[in-house]
């Protein structure tokens, strides 16, 4: 792996886990299409489904859609705790990929100490490519990455693939080895 990406699995604890995938993998979730993912995609509805449910810049404030997942967010911080030192989340979407459907390569931030976790909450075939590395999509798995890596879902053909994606404004701690 780069130095710039750090997998971290499992990513939650199992019983946390399932109860986000309860929450966002139901019929009841309000997905939304096209996505709307990334700015100027060329083909909108070649994209995936998704829902944006904090934006601090926008000022989105949607977590009762999946309360959760600042659960998730918070094991993430304790976890990362003497490693990583967190800032302020900037944005969380959710995004579900139906089969064939892929993003163009993109970068999720320009600023410098913003970092990207993916979090895969279901099991699929593809993955991301994160500057130029292909990483699997594995079931309670994430990915942190510098924001302002080139990367984009590969298509799949599972029947559905979802992911989150946090940024995050943050840094390593200076007496930890940087990704």
């Amino acid at each position: 792996m780069s130095e710039k990406i750090k997998i971290l699995d499992p990513f939650l604890p199992e019983w946390l886990h399932i109860r986000i995938k309860n929450e966002v993998m139901t019929t009841r979730f309000p997905w939304h299409f096209p996505a709307y993912a990334i700015d100027n995609e060329p083909d909108p509805y070649k994209s995936c489904f998704g829902i944006v449910l904090f934006d601090r810049i926008a000022e989105i404030d949607a977590w009762d859609r999946a309360p959760s997942l600042t659960h998730a967010f918070d094991s993430f911080a304790w976890e990362s705790k003497n490693w990583f030192d967190i800032e302020t989340i900037m944005r969380c979407r959710g995004n579900m990929y139906a089969p064939g459907q892929d993003t163009s390569p993109h970068i999720d931030n320009e600023n410098e100490d913003r970092w990207s976790l993916l979090y895969y909450l279901s099991d699929s075939d593809g993955g991301t490519v994160v500057d130029g590395q292909m990483i699997q999509h594995k079931e309670n798995t994430a990915v942190l990455f510098d924001a302002r890596l080139n990367h984009q879902a590969v298509a799949t053909t599972s029947p559905c693939r979802v992911t989150i994606n946090w940024i995050i404004a943050g840094k390593y701690k200076t007496n930890t080895v940087k990704l």
